[in-house]
């Protein structure tokens, strides 16, 4: 003899307790009685007009579709959540970079300025010694002009 565990009753009893669009249960029976192997398994009595087993399998394929569809639903949403920290992460990178472009190009910009400015020291240092020699030979070559303006008058007075 097999005789049921009161928690395994009481979830068969919660289980046939159906009330849905398709089936609303409206009476449970219960009546207890020494366990025999005369029976291998029970099956609901229905009543003319109401479902019968074609639509009980329908509604058990329908039940482990949506739970199925569910399941589906929450995987995908943990997919979309991983995608999404991808996302975060590449944003994040993208960021660094951007971050990394910038100082360089302060970094450059500085350098072009320094460079630009020390040129432009070079060139007003080499063009104002090119203006100083320039007088300087300008000033040589009116001395010898005038020298030689002297020497040309001398020799004419001879």
């Amino acid at each position: 003899m097999h005789r049921g565990e009161q928690s395994e009753l009481d979830k068969l009893i919660q289980d046939i307790n159906i009330s849905n669009s398709l089936i609303n249960v409206t009476n449970i029976e219960q009546e207890y009685s020494i366990p025999s192997d005369d029976y291998e398994g029970f099956n609901k009595i229905v009543g003319g007009g109401e479902t019968d087993e074609r639509l009980d399998d329908a509604l058990y394929l329908f039940k482990k579709l949506i739970t199925v569809t569910e399941n589906g639903f929450n995987d995908l949403g943990d997919k979309v959540d991983k995608v999404g920290d991808k996302v975060d992460q590449v944003g994040d990178k993208v960021d660094q970079v951007s971050d990394k472009v910038d100082l360089s190009r302060i970094e450059i910009t500085t350098e072009i300025h320094s460079l630009r400015d020390d040129f432009n020291t070079l060139f007003d240092t080499r063009i104002s010694k090119i203006e100083y020699e320039l007088s300087e030979m300008k000033d040589k070559v009116m001395v010898l002009e005038s020298s030689n303006s002297y020497n040309l008058t001398d020799k004419r007075k001879t």
